[in-house]
């Protein structure tokens, strides 16, 4: 779905000013002025609104793809040679040398120091377009690094609906990247697993999600290198086909580029099962909170490098694969993007 396409779907819907930021980075890598200028007003004219009730007022419309042409080719006559002119000699002009740190040699010199990353640092950053409303709100601006990987960890007992919330995630991100799921826990072709595939993933996804049967790690290294997103469950089940796997080492800094979710079993005091250095080495620490009514369990952040919102205020209901919204005292407003 390209960035015109989603823009015009956004007539008439309710969403976050976190939604409408990854719509605008995909809207500059696509090199889309008329969504980026639109969205980017929109922001900057409401600051402090969160969420926005769309009316789309002109519609983009999709460029067609230009045909290539062939290029004509021009003979030209051959200019006539000129006798070259003597350039007047110029003396250089000397500039004041600058010294201590602010002098380019100690700016440029030492690509380790801060000064230099920061002169030479990315322009645009890449985040994660996520294709929902509620688990982008929650889950915050993802950065999609060029070196290293990033690290979900979900952690819930036993029934709490954990491997549920994994699919609405795999449903989420399988709308634009390719999704690899390690379900080592439940077999890929039982009837369970195909029940909650029916049940939670769109055609888009179902076409973007591989599930191969996972016995060692060969399987596992061949299944994140083919894929972008990378849902593991769970940790417990790789450990017994690897003694000593670790989150940081074994998956966050020896692959570039990938998005781990990681599901781990939760101690009866609570914890993560693998040891707090799992729950340090996390990007995203995810926790499930298991009620008596299996409708009324959530996905609260212990953890989230990526949100700038408190935490408190993004709890996820599974059951309705929705944010748990405090009625809100003002009535909503509509913005009209032109």
């Amino acid at each position: 779905m390209s960035a015109t396409t989603e823009f015009n779907a956004l007539n008439g819907k309710e969403v976050s000013r976190v939604y409408l930021t990854g719509l605008i980075s995909r809207g500059r890598k696509e090199k889309n002025s008329d969504v980026v200028t639109r969205l980017t007003t929109l922001l900057k004219n409401n600051p402090g609104i969160d969420r926005f009730v769309i009316k789309i007022t002109n519609q983009i419309k999709e460029n067609p793809a230009k045909k290539k042409l062939k290029p004509t080719t021009v003979k030209r006559k051959p200019a006539p040679k000129q006798k070259p002119v003597a350039k007047p000699l110029q003396r250089p002009v000397r500039k004041p040398k600058k010294t201590g740190l602010n002098s380019p040699e100690v700016q440029n010199s030492n690509p380790n120091s801060l000064a230099y990353r920061l002169a030479n640092k990315p322009e645009n950053v890449e985040y994660y377009n996520i294709a929902d409303h509620d688990i982008s709100e929650y889950l915050g601006e993802i950065e999609k690094k060029e070196k290293e990987s990033v690290v979900i960890s979900l952690t819930g007992g036993q029934g709490s609906m954990k491997t549920r919330h994994c699919f609405q995630l795999m449903n989420a991100f399988g709308q634009n990247y390719k999704i690899g799921h390690a379900s080592i826990e439940e077999h890929p072709e039982s009837k369970l697993y195909l029940d909650k595939a029916t049940q939670y993933l769109n055609n888009q996804a179902l076409q973007s999600i591989v599930a191969p049967e996972i016995k060692t790690m060969s399987d596992l290294d061949k299944l994140i290198r083919e894929n972008d997103v990378i849902i593991i469950d769970s940790f417990t089940k790789v450990q017994e086909i690897c003694k000593g796997f670790e989150v940081d080492k074994d998956l966050r800094k020896k692959y570039n580029g990938k998005l781990f979710i990681v599901i781990f079993q939760q101690t009866t005091d609570g914890k993560m099962r693998g040891g707090s250095k799992s729950q340090f080495d996390a990007d995203i620490v995810l926790f499930t909170e298991k009620k008596d009514d299996y409708r009324d369990n959530y996905i609260y952040a212990d953890k989230n490098r990526y949100q700038d919102k408190p935490l408190d205020g993004l709890h996820y209901n599974i059951f309705s694969g929705s944010l748990i919204r405090k009625p809100e005292p003002n009535r909503k407003l509509s913005f009209n993007v032109n």
